[in-house]
């Protein structure tokens, strides 16, 4: 065994420019990176208008699943006190009831042990 080892060089990794130059090209390309929607078209003349934010938003399609949008849906009505005490109730007699199942269980095997 040698005391030197042959390490492989690792290749750096090139990052797109972060900032890229402010022609109109880079900014559709921009565009079209952030929207798979983006044709070209319709950014490009957001672009002329200064906002670049309009251009992302009028290329994205409209939600065209089952259900509608969320403020078509019925309001949901709010659950009262004693509504949630029963609740609280409820799942402490559940828990309760578990571990009175476990001590009996436990009882058991000690009975059919000593016998």
């Amino acid at each position: 065994m040698g005391g030197t080892q042959a390490w492989k060089r690792i290749p750096r990794i090139k990052f797109p420019q972060r900032h890229p130059t402010k022609s109109s090209g880079s900014r559709v390309f921009y565009l079209s990176l952030i929207s798979p929607y983006c044709n070209g078209s319709q950014p490009e003349e957001a672009l002329s208008s200064g906002s670049a934010y309009q251009a992302f938003f009028y290329s994205l399609k409209a939600s065209t699943s089952v259900g509608g949008k969320a403020s078509l849906q019925p309001k949901r009505t709010p659950v009262s006190n004693e509504e949630i005490e029963a609740i609280l109730i409820a799942s402490l007699v559940q828990v309760h009831g578990e571990a009175l199942k476990l001590k009996f269980v436990a009882m058991r095997q000690v009975v059919n042990k000593l016998s």
